[in-house]
C-alpha cells in the first residue's frame, strides 16, 4: 500500500440517511415518531408529532432520535 495512502487522515463518507428517513423508510420513521412507548414517556408527545408531520425540515436530527426510540422501546417496554 502506497505511503501516502495508508498515512492520510481518517475521512468520512457520505451516506444517503436523510434520503432513506423521507424515502423508503419514511413510514416506519413516522410510526415510530408516533407510536413509541418509550419515546411518548421522555419526550413531548406534540413535538414527536410535529417532527412525524415535518420529515425533511427534521433532517439528520430524526436518525439518532429514532434510534433512541428503538433502542429504548426494546429496553424499557
Amino acid at each position: 500500500m502506497p505511503s501516502g495512502l495508508a498515512h492520510r487522515p481518517k475521512a468520512s463518507f457520505p451516506t444517503p440517511v436523510a434520503a432513506w428517513l423521507t424515502g423508503p423508510w419514511k413510514v416506519w420513521v413516522r410510526e415510530t415518531l408516533r407510536t413509541s412507548p418509550f419515546g411518548r414517556s421522555v419526550f413531548q408527545p406534540a413535538a414527536l408529532d410535529e417532527l412525524s408531520n415535518n420529515l425533511p425540515q427534521a433532517g439528520m436530527w430524526l436518525w439518532p432520535l429514532v434510534n433512541l426510540l428503538a433502542w429504548g422501546d426494546r429496553q424499557f417496554t
